[in-house]
């Protein structure tokens, strides 16, 4: 009888405990967790910049910058409308530029030698169809030189760069 008497608690004890799970939780000032079909995505207000780690045999916090579970990066791929053509290359410096724009756009033109050292930039609004832009290099030295393309049209801006040579 002794047996059944404590087996009863014993039981009841284990019923009522259950598995236990955590989902990732955060204290800040502002946030939220959001979980959907083909991502997972987080983010925190006002958290401090110092990061600490503190283990102990039933946790690990972290405190400081939220740290990502499972962190992917991707590019996505260019538009019909970002093609760049700079012709011809080499050249002794003289280049022609034709880029096909979707809609009307400001276009930002910079040249910039191997070391990054801006050397040209130019901007103007131009319209919907093909942009062409003759650029006169003649006074640059032989050797090559980056082209970078970038149109913006309200929120969207494109970004393409292309390497030029000027040879003698």
């Amino acid at each position: 009888m002794k047996k059944i008497i404590c087996s009863v608690p014993v039981l009841a004890i284990t019923a009522l405990a259950s598995a236990q799970s955590s989902s990732p939780d955060v204290i800040a000032s502002g946030g939220d967790f959001f979980t959907g079909s083909t991502f997972t995505n987080s983010y925190t207000i006002g958290e401090m910049a110092m990061v600490e780690t503190f283990t102990g045999s039933n946790y690990i916090l972290t405190q400081g910058f939220q740290q990502p579970d499972d962190f992917s990066t991707g590019i996505s791929q260019l538009t019909a409308g970002s093609g760049l053509s700079i012709f011809p290359n080499p050249s002794n410096g003289n280049f022609s530029l034709q880029a096909q724009l979707d809609k009307d756009a400001t276009v930002k033109i910079e040249i910039y030698d191997v070391l990054g050292k801006l050397l040209f930039t130019e901007s103007q609004v131009a319209g919907l169809g093909v942009f062409k832009k003759d650029l006169n290099l003649t006074s640059f030295e032989s050797g090559v030189y980056f082209v970078r393309f970038t149109t913006e049209s309200g929120q969207k801006q494109i970004t393409t760069t292309q390497p030029i040579t000027i040879t003698r």
